[in-house]
């Protein structure tokens, strides 16, 4: 097969760092190094003996592209691949943003074992990369302004953040992902949502470490958040991975890179685990009354905008209100609905138990649309103007 060669231009814009790490996880082993211009580094080869390779570690020096170019030809030879092949390991990734228009992230996996021959298992591979993907997601949809504690993410939200495999590359088991490209008609002010939703993600591997960051930062994305990162985190301890990941904005000056030890993630876990709480919380819809089992003190209702179903138990207070509770033909009430949520420890997965604990008639016309503003309750009575669901001033927003 023929490639392409490559140009010193190209090599002028790999990052020494990305080289470094390259090597070390290829068993290279440094013997000489001077701080900020050069490393020189040695290995074994079963046929050519000792073979030696000079790193510049600066890219102001002045033969850098050449001296980069000498480096990845040894390389090439040792591992029997292509100069390009090569290179797409070491690529600037903030350059293939650049070049793509999308934001790249580049995962490198270090998994507990030789990495002379990286390989991951398919599955642990795939609960990583399908954890990060919801993590993205229920980043997207708090900085979306669409934060929903359970059910389907909107399409329009998951369409920004989705994640694309655009290759694999070798030193440890790396993956580049690419973002989906920012809409065409987004506001010259407003950051596109994927880079938004990564910045976060990134924010929240940096401050692993840091208790009252972490939490702070898992509170305002909110409890689908939680429940995924956590999730992530898990894919990675069970996958005894250590975690690299390089991130190329086509806002340069958000790219960065973060690392994240299989030590860090058993912590973070903990961390979140402790932000999942069996608070209570408060909200109201307008729905339609379906089911209602006084004996038994259970009830099923639909509200009427969004069409999703609430089922559980009824207060005493609500059975003892004088309020009559109609089913068929089913009627529209305005309800106030306490959910506590509940994770399974073990998997992360979450979901809630509702208990009706207010309910009053609604006889207005139902209007065609969600309405944007809404009334603030400050009493245990139900307002009785413009509906809309949303939490009540005495509860916390469901994540």
């Amino acid at each position: 097969m023929n490639f392409p060669s490559l140009t010193l231009k190209q090599c002028s814009s790999i990052s020494p760092q990305t080289v470094l790490d390259y090597l070390h996880h290829q068993q290279w082993q440094e013997t000489e190094s001077v701080p900020n211009h050069h490393s020189i580094w040695e290995l074994s080869h079963p046929e050519e003996g000792k073979l030696q390779i000079l790193l510049p570690l600066n890219a102001e020096i002045p033969d850098f592209p050449d001296r980069m170019h000498d480096l990845i030809q040894v390389i090439a030879f040792v591992e029997n691949r292509s100069e390009t092949e090569i290179f797409n390991d070491f690529a600037n990734v903030t350059q293939i943003a650049k070049d793509l228009g999308r934001e790249i992230l580049n995962l490198h996996l270090y998994f507990n074992k030789d990495q002379s021959q990286p390989e991951a298992p398919a599955k642990k591979l795939g609960n990583i990369l399908s954890s990060l993907q919801d993590t993205l997601d229920a980043i997207g949809q708090v900085e979306g302004g669409r934060a929903t504690p359970l059910g389907k993410i909107a399409q329009e939200i998951t369409q920004r953040t989705s994640l694309d495999v655009i290759s694999f590359f070798k030193g440890s088991f790396g993956i580049r992902l690419a973002a989906a490209p920012a809409p065409a008609q987004l506001n010259l002010i407003q950051e596109p949502l994927a880079e938004t939703a990564i910045k976060g993600f990134i924010d929240l591997i940096n401050s692993s470490e840091n208790k009252s960051k972490l939490s702070k930062l898992l509170k305002k994305y909110q409890h689908r958040t939680t429940s995924h990162y956590r999730k992530f985190l898990i894919a990675l301890t069970d996958s005894e991975a250590d975690l690299r990941i390089e991130w190329g904005s086509t806002n340069p000056e958000k790219s960065s890179t973060v690392n994240l030890s299989s030590l860090d993630a058993w912590r973070a876990i903990a961390i979140c685990s402790e932000l999942v709480t069996n608070e209570p919380e408060e909200y109201e819809i307008i729905g339609k009354l379906w089911a209602v089992d006084s004996k038994r003190k259970t009830f099923r209702l639909e509200d009427i905008y969004e069409g999703k179903p609430y089922f559980g138990k009824i207060s005493d207070d609500v059975l003892t209100s004088g309020v009559e509770m109609i089913a068929s033909p089913p009627r529209t009430y305005r309800a106030r609905i306490q959910g506590t949520l509940k994770e399974n420890p073990n998997t992360g997965e979450a979901s809630l138990e509702y208990k009706l604990i207010a309910l009053a008639p609604w006889d207005k016309t139902v209007p065609t649309e969600d309405p944007t503003t809404t009334h603030e309750a400050t009493t245990d009575t139900l307002p009785t103007d413009r509906p809309r669901r949303k939490s009540t001033k005495k509860s916390r927003n469901i994540a």
